[in-house]
């Protein structure tokens, strides 16, 4: 009788949209509360386009300057739209980190809903649920400035992944197989930065070998691997990373051959860092900082994870799910490539910080979608379980996942106390953009300003945003 209920069965037919609502809901609440207008820090290193944006000298070059090891073309042309109808709103860049969340949120959600039968099992809403929590949580936080790119960069990669999930398994047309094509290339060339091509290498094998395994010669699905390779080639020669004399083009201090070679040295700092980083999935960064969790826990943590994700794999290829969707294969390769070129390219900060540096919140939102795939695959072979005999395994699939949902809900939880204190920290910083000249910027050991930046180049960015009157300076 209480299948029949309208109300029960509309819930049950829009769970994933109704749990996509509220999670998306709570996500804009915790930015919205958390948010302070204040361009500071590396939102000030796009201020070199206003004053060529105003006077009309700026030239398309401009735009591609990287910023480190990362192309910044999305994020600067956001820059540009941002000048042009807001004025420059810092606001306007956290609801651009917004609408992200949610492109990558639903796309999730919706892909793993519908991998399930029809006829709903109760694991369904469980599952669904527990999937919410990692892709809306506040321990992703918000962003803007430079960290908006590596958004795009993230949600342009869920979207491509996901055309070229659908183009193998459902053999797409010549219409939707254009159009993945030229999304693979603005994937990497306007929207990537370099943890872009953490996606590059499985998406590559993947195609290969499922070509391979087709056991027929498909030109289309081969031609996938050349756009990636000619998208790659395109984006070193776009931000000039073949010219590494230069001075803005250096592709890593210190060489990617010393790197790589002190990744090796080091490699059992690695392996520890990644039990680390599996750990933050769950738990994030906020309550491991400020100490309500152990070293050990958190390790504790980060193993049970590990072992969870490699059954998962067992099971994703016992099941056979790769017949259904190949994206928890495509969104796992990338985290533990992404994994890796943050291991070689931030060794340094590992050998002097420790591994648990790994657990950095700057990271949560690429670690998501490793949650969301494992929680997806267990969804899937909870769905093909049949039968009495199999309820131990059943309720044991259950109660894992209430106890990633508690992790998850206390790391979160953690993370919105400290929401506060750091909206009051910057509040702070934020009164400095009222100095009336650049000796009143104090400047601390570091040499940098409240601003994070030296005093010099912050005066200059106060001065610009008075002049055309933007940001704290609009009205």
């Amino acid at each position: 009788m209480l299948k029949d209920n309208k109300v029960v069965k509309f819930i049950g037919d829009k769970w994933y949209i109704i749990c996509f609502v509220l999670g998306l809901a709570f996500y804009v609440s915790y930015v919205v509360y958390g948010f302070v207008e204040i361009p500071y820090e590396s939102y000030i290193d796009k201020f070199y386009m206003i004053e060529p944006f105003y006077n009309g000298t700026l030239k398309f070059s401009d735009l591609l300057i990287p910023y480190t090891e990362n192309g910044m073309l999305a994020a600067n042309v956001f820059f540009l739209f941002n000048l042009k109808f807001f004025h420059f709103s810092v606001f306007a860049e956290s609801m651009m980190n917004v609408i992200l969340v949610a492109i990558v949120g639903w796309i999730a959600m919706a892909k793993f809903a519908n991998i399930v039968s029809p006829e709903k099992k109760w694991f369904y809403y469980i599952a669904i649920a527990v999937m919410t929590v990692p892709l809306f949580t506040s321990m992703q936080q918000s962003a803007g400035g430079m960290s908006l790119q590596v958004r795009f960069g993230l949600a342009a990669f869920v979207v491509v992944s996901y055309m070229i999930d659908r183009f193998l398994i459902e053999k797409k047309g010549n219409i939707y197989y254009a159009i993945t094509m030229v999304m693979i290339f603005l994937s990497l060339d306007f929207f990537g930065s370099s943890y872009s091509f953490s996606g590059v290498p499985f998406i590559c094998l993947t195609v290969l070998i499922y070509v391979i395994g087709e056991r027929k010669f498909d030109i289309k699905s081969l031609l996938i691997i050349v756009a990636y390779f000619a998208a790659t080639v395109l984006y070193f020669f776009e931000y000039g990373f073949f010219n590494i004399q230069t001075q803005e083009t250096r592709v890593v201090d210190g060489g990617l051959l010393q790197k790589a070679l002190e990744f090796l040295k080091n490699i059992k700092s690695i392996g520890k860092g990644l039990i680390y980083w599996n750990g933050s999935c769950l738990l994030g960064r906020s309550m491991f900082e400020d100490g309500h969790i152990s070293n050990n826990k958190y390790l504790f943590v980060g193993a049970m994870f590990t072992v969870l994700i490699l059954i998962s794999l067992v099971i994703y290829f016992r099941y056979r799910m790769y017949k259904i969707t190949l994206i928890p294969i495509f969104w796992m390769g990338y985290n533990l490539m992404l994994y890796f070129i943050i291991s070689i390219g931030r060794i340094e900060m590992i050998r002097s910080l420790g591994e648990a540096w790994v657990t950095s919140s700057w990271y949560t939102v690429h670690t998501k979608i490793l949650t969301v795939s494992v929680i997806g695959i267990y969804l899937y072979y909870f769905n093909n379980l049949q039968g009495k005999a199999v309820l131990f395994r059943k309720v044991s699939i259950a109660i894992v996942h209430v106890a990633l949902l508690t992790l998850m809900a206390m790391g979160t939880f953690w993370s919105l106390v400290r929401v506060p204190f750091e909206k009051a920290n910057v509040q702070m910083a934020q009164s400095y953009f009222y100095v009336e000249s650049k000796e009143d910027l104090p400047v601390g050991p570091d040499g940098n300003t409240p601003l994070f930046k030296d005093q010099e180049t912050s005066w200059t960015a106060i001065s610009l945003l008075r002049k055309y009157h933007l940001s704290l300076f609009r009205e």
